[in-house]
């Protein structure tokens, strides 16, 4: 049992740590995609690269959301 108990809790330390990493990852990709597009003086092109960095970054955290929510049911920690 205790065997079971460290793999579970080091699969899910592991599955936080990298979800947390990607997050990361995603808030720098967005502040890189916002900077980017600021420069541009053509308001209708700026405006649809904002809008393009904001559902990027969405779309990332949101299957990162969904990832982490089936580790995490798959290690028992939610039932």
């Amino acid at each position: 049992m205790k065997d079971a108990l460290e793999k579970r809790e080091d699969a899910l330390k592991t599955a936080r740590e990298n979800y947390f990493s990607k997050i990361r990852k995603a808030y720098e990709e967005r502040k890189i995609a916002l900077s980017n597009s600021w420069p541009i003086e053509n308001n209708k092109e700026r405006n649809k690269a904002v809008q393009n960095a904001w559902l990027n970054f969405r779309k990332a955290v949101k299957a990162l959301g969904l990832n982490i929510k089936k580790l995490i049911i798959k290690y028992g920690a939610i039932r």
